[in-house]
Parts: structure tokens; sequence; C-alpha cells
């Protein structure tokens, strides 16, 4: 398995559900120029992919067709793209376990959410509002320079 260490840094969302030292990749699936590289998991590292290996970039404001099989998706943000739907990178709500794509989806479902709602009534003022976990399917690896 050789992961794409050539730029992309530690992703902090993913880092806070991984124990130290590890890190969660998926097998790039990029149709067009296959690179057999597999690629860490959150957004920026799979936008410094598709640049530095395919030489995919979308200039601000407009958008780049995506290339993994039978997408015809024509997005602004590929790493996002990419990580949510192709990847099937998810927030689940801690209360109902729902799932969304995105986790400011969470944000907004947190207020109409009914098992918010009883939480906070149950909890009265000692109530904290737990954040969203991030779901990710791939494979756990040791973060590169880890002991």
């Amino acid at each position: 398995m050789e992961i794409d260490d050539h730029k992309c840094g530690w992703s902090a969302t993913v880092a806070k559900d991984l124990p130290a030292g590890l890190r969660c990749v998926r097998a790039c699936e990029w149709t067009d120029q296959p690179c057999g590289l597999y690629v860490e998991m959150n957004k920026k590292c799979v936008a410094d992919h598709l640049l530095y290996w395919h030489g995919v970039h979308a200039e601000p404001g407009a958008k780049a067709h995506c290339k993994f099989k039978g997408c015809p998706d024509s997005v602004a943000s590929l790493g996002r793209h990419v990580t949510t739907v192709h990847y099937a990178m998810c927030s689940k709500c801690d209360y109902c376990g729902e799932e969304f794509s995105r986790s400011d989806a969470v944000a907004r479902h947190y207020k109409g959410c009914e098992s918010v709602q009883s939480a906070r009534k149950s909890a009265g003022d000692t109530f904290k509002l737990q954040p969203a976990k991030t779901i990710i399917h791939g494979y756990i690896v040791p973060a590169q320079g880890a002991k």
C-alpha cells in the first residue's frame, strides 16, 4: 500500500476521532490517469492529491468535473465532493444516529432534533451539546513519522 505523503498535513477532523499516530486512507479512484496511491481522508489532502498527481484544480468560483467512475458532477470543491460523496465520509448525530454528508448539516439538524431537545430538557442547566462524530470508511494506517 503506497500512501500519498507528498505534502498534505494531518487532518484535525479525523485526528480527534482516531488514536494518536493513526490516520484513515482510501485508494484513489480517479479514472483519468489512475495513480494507484492511497489518500488521507480529508478534503484538503484529497484536493492536494488531485492537483499534484492528476493536475486537477478549480479556480476560485469555477467548477471542476469529477472523474470518478460514473460521476456526472461538476463541483466547486472537489476535495469535499470526493470525501463526502465517493468516500462516504459523513457526520453522525450523537443523539439520534442520523448521518449527514457534512458537519454543518448536523449543526442545522441539532436545532430541530427531538432527541437533542429531549436530552436538553432532561439535563437542564448541565446540558452540553455533544459534537457530531465523523464517520470514515477506509483503512487505518500509521501516520507519517508515527512510532
